[in-house]
């Protein structure tokens, strides 16, 4: 997805451009990443300081990825609503691996897009 590149050179504005255009377009993984550039777990793992967490908007988006088809994003929304930790590990990051989908698991531990500067996030293993 293209905004990932940008969101690798932490450019969450651009990032933003391009994922609201692909959610626009019907594409969940574009509302997905859309509504992770708005949670703050997905902010502070990454350490975009001065980019404004919106929980709402984050869980808005989510919803929206969720009505695409994005399974994913209804795991990422339930987690935001309860709070970190709220799915375990194994569970969102199996199921993420298997989908096939770039991006990441919502979680304290693993919250990082593929493909998106792995150093700023959890190393895998």
């Amino acid at each position: 997805m293209q905004g990932d590149q940008f969101l690798s050179k932490l450019d969450v504005a651009s990032a933003r451009q391009l994922y609201q255009r692909a959610a626009e377009a019907g594409d969940g993984r574009g509302a997905l990443r859309m509504g992770m550039t708005f949670d703050p777990v997905f902010l502070a793992r990454w350490r975009l300081r001065g980019v404004r967490a919106e929980r709402a908007q984050a869980i808005g988006w989510y919803r929206r990825a969720t009505s695409l088809g994005n399974a994913e994003a209804e795991l990422m929304q339930t987690s935001l609503i309860r709070g970190p930790g709220s799915i375990p590990r194994s569970t969102t990051a199996g199921q993420y691996r298997q989908s096939g989908n770039a991006g990441a698991a919502h979680q304290r531990t693993n919250h990082t897009p593929r493909g998106v500067r792995e150093s700023q996030g959890a190393k895998r293993g």
